[in-house]
């Protein structure tokens, strides 16, 4: 029988289990295997108990054991996909920050050639197609922010306020844009901002808090031409 071998220092360290809290590669798998199809639809069903309960509770009623729970999971479960309601609130707003992203991008380029009062409506009317876009697909998240976003701006309703942030930034930039080519009234530009903003997610919210969100959806780019009429410029020359 020979002895045994001698182990070296290559194999000592492979006997050795990983530190304390040291953080694991996930192994997802082949594409398309089990293991992915599972954690795709472990995640959809986070999606929509977090929805469903955020806005029946509002976020800071949750809990990470009430969301667990309701998606058929442990808390342990949870903590397998996500570090905190904070990490999983940014997920659900992240489609929503994309999509304004895109929008505001299409809609700056549009105010930069804009010479005319028609031509600036146009970019408006076309911004509010996007939004109207975006209502639809994302109707569910759009709600959970338009109900939260005027609560303290800390703890898991950060995402919100960083989405809040965002919207704020882009709807001056468009309104500076405005203004520079003389198209507004001479409004404070922040004024002016907030004064649509706000009229579109209060009309908005209760549209959606009503279940009312086609009827809500085909209105916006004439709500955006109406409250556009109340800020255009009246002496703007062609």
């Amino acid at each position: 029988m020979s002895p045994p071998k001698k182990e070296t220092k290559r194999t000592q360290q492979k006997l050795v289990p990983p530190a304390r809290g040291r953080k694991q590669i996930a192994r997802p798998g082949q594409d398309g295997g089990a293991r992915q199809e599972n954690r795709k639809r472990r995640i959809e069903a986070l999606h929509r108990a977090a929805t469903e309960l955020f806005l029946e509770r509002g976020l800071a009623a949750v809990s990470v054991e009430d969301l667990a729970a309701a998606a058929g999971l442990s808390k342990a479960g949870f903590y397998r996909y996500y570090a905190s309601l904070e990490v999983l609130v940014a997920e659900l707003m992240a489609p929503i920050k994309g999509a304004l992203r895109d929008a505001s991008d299409a809609a700056a380029q549009g105010l930069r050639a804009a010479r005319k009062r028609d031509q600036l409506v146009l970019v408006y009317m076309q911004l509010g197609l996007s939004l109207t876009a975006l209502v639809a697909s994302e109707q569910a998240s759009v709600r959970l922010y338009l109900q939260e976003v005027r609560g303290p701006a800390h703890g898991i309703r950060r995402p919100i306020a960083s989405l809040a942030q965002d919207l704020d930034g882009i709807v001056l930039h468009l309104t500076e844009a405005a203004h520079a080519h003389g198209l507004l009234r001479s409004i404070e530009p922040e004024v002016s901002a907030q004064a649509v903003l706000g009229l579109l997610e209060h009309v908005l919210h209760r549209a959606l808090r009503d279940e009312r969100l086609v009827q809500a959806a085909e209105q916006l780019p004439a709500l955006i031409g109406l409250v556009l009429g109340g800020v255009a410029k009246g002496d703007t020359k062609p």
